[in-house]
C-alpha cells in the first residue's frame, strides 16, 4: 500500500518538529481543501499550530487566515492527509498518496 511509507515518514517527521520550524501544512475549511507554507509556533500533545508565511491555496476561498491548527500524527482520530503538517516540499507525494487513496 503506498501510504504505508507515507505514514512511517509522517510519524519519523512529526517526532522531529520543533518551534519555528518550516512546514507545509493542509487544512480543510467550509467543504474546501487548502495548503500553505508556514513555521510551527506551538506544539501540543496532539496538536500542531502553524502560522502561514504565504497566501493558502487554491487562492480566494479561503478566509484571511494567519494561523492554522491540525492534529498532530499521535492524534489519529483526526489526523489525515487533509488536516496535517509535511516537510516543505513534500506536497507533491502527498497529492499522489490523496490521488491512489481516491480512486481505490
Amino acid at each position: 500500500m503506498p501510504g504505508g511509507a507515507f505514514n512511517d515518514a509522517e510519524k519519523h517527521f512529526d517526532s522531529c518538529l520543533t518551534r519555528n520550524c518550516r512546514v507545509c501544512v493542509f487544512w480543510t475549511e467550509n467543504g474546501f481543501s487548502f495548503h500553505a507554507v508556514g513555521k510551527v509556533v506551538t506544539l501540543s500533545a496532539n496538536n500542531v499550530t502553524v502560522a502561514l508565511s504565504n497566501t493558502p491555496q487554491p487562492a480566494g476561498l479561503s478566509r484571511q487566515t494567519r494561523q492554522v491548527t491540525v492534529p498532530r500524527y499521535c492524534d489519529q482520530t483526526r489526523w489525515s492527509a487533509q488536516t496535517c503538517v509535511t516537510p516543505v516540499g513534500a506536497e507533491r507525494s502527498l497529492s499522489a498518496i490523496r490521488q491512489s487513496s481516491f480512486s481505490r
